[in-house]
């Protein structure tokens, strides 16, 4: 829930950004010329030229804050998830669960944390038969999407991170 609010803030405020202007110098809907009455004529349509940053244009920009707000959200859940599984190891002599259903099941963590920002029905992954005696860098859980050429993942040492998708196949491989 409180990942859709966020998200939905950011899209509101963007939003305004659109239709309001993003900068003074660079209003949405351009003034009249000085003396002039802006024509109130509905018969032609308005055109807008939306100003552009760095070649992408206001509607790509927002595309892009979205990816970016569920990134962070993606994370936040990752890092809530490593605060869970390291009590779990603490209590089972380091050994992480056996699946996470574990910890949902345990009232742990609601399931709603494995669930994708990006779509809800994509579930996290986790690579289970690793304990906190596992190399630090291996991967523990991932979020199997893209989020701009990134994927979101959790290492043993409970760091969270992200690596394009070719760097994840590398890394799950080589464990």
């Amino acid at each position: 829930m409180m990942a859709r609010n966020a998200i939905s803030i950011v899209s509101a405020v963007l939003a305004a950004l659109l239709t309001g202007g993003c900068h003074k110098d660079h209003p949405a809907t351009p003034a009249a010329p000085t003396g002039q009455i802006p024509s109130t004529d509905q018969s032609k349509p308005k055109v807008v030229a939306l100003p552009t940053h760095e070649g992408q244009g206001y509607v790509g920009l927002l595309l892009k804050s979205r990816d970016m707000a569920k990134m962070a959200v993606s994370q936040s859940n990752l890092a809530n998830l490593s605060q869970a599984m390291t009590a779990y190891a603490i209590e089972k002599d380091g050994k992480f669960p056996a699946s996470l259903d574990e910890l949902v099941k345990s009232g742990t963590i609601p399931e709603q944390l494995l669930a994708s920002p990006a779509d809800p029905k994509v579930k996290d992954v986790y690579i289970p038969g690793q304990s906190q005696a596992s190399p630090g860098a291996n991967i523990l859980i991932y979020e199997p999407v893209s989020y701009g050429g990134k994927v979101p993942f959790l290492a043993v040492n409970g760091s969270v991170g992200t690596l394009g998708p070719d760097e994840l196949q590398q890394r799950l491989t080589a464990k």
